[in-house]
């Protein structure tokens, strides 16, 4: 049977967006062996064949061209290359194969992954190519403060200073700059809060 719901999910390729159309999802499913199922695939354009839908299953790649070239299927243990490289319209996706290559570009990113992910799974021959979808940036580390000297500028989630004489003279040095208007009395507010650790 084939599980469509659980493996069908949307892309963001502005060329090959995710999900598969019922042509692809029919083709496909005359292709499949029973109790085979698709875990992920991907979508792209081949040059000369037009789109191309690799759907990968615990027992092997299937690559159909919706042009009406012959499906190929390639067993787990005869790939030998897998290459993911993001683009600006998409990802491209490379694959060798027992001597034959397989390869498509604007690919959704947010599919490749995963198909590149549970190829590794099962082919631990392989060398994991970089991720094409990246991680969200660290977060800025907050702005100074105008006319704070530097030994203000600690993290917001910094701890309390643990010395007290210290912490009693970084107090009062903030009062002083916030009473020669160097310091908004919103500003000196959080920089107590910082020197606190509240």
């Amino acid at each position: 049977m084939f599980d469509t719901i659980a493996t069908l999910f949307d892309g963001a390729s502005k060329l090959a967006p995710g999900p598969l159309r019922p042509d692809e999802l029919q083709l496909l499913q005359r292709l499949l062996q029973p109790g085979e199922t698709v875990e992920a695939h991907v979508r792209g354009r081949a040059e000369r064949s037009g789109w191309t839908v690799w759907s990968l299953t615990p027992q092997r790649l299937i690559c159909v061209d919706m042009k009406g070239r012959k499906p190929r299927t390639h067993g787990h243990g005869a790939i030998s290359g897998v290459q993911a490289i993001r683009g600006k319209w998409g990802a491209t996706l490379r694959l060798e194969a027992a001597g034959t290559v397989e390869s498509f570009f604007a690919a959704d990113a947010a599919l490749g992954d995963p198909v590149v992910g549970v190829l590794l799974r099962y082919c631990p021959q392989l060398e994991a190519p970089a991720k094409l979808v990246l991680p969200p940036a660290p977060p800025p580390p907050p702005k100074p403060l105008p006319g704070v000297p530097a030994h203000f500028r600690v993290p917001a989630a910094a701890a309390p200073l643990a010395d007290p004489g210290r912490l009693l003279d970084s107090l009062r040095e903030a009062a002083a700059l916030r009473e020669k208007d160097l310091l908004t009395d919103e500003e000196y507010s959080a920089l107590k809060r910082r020197l606190l650790g509240t």
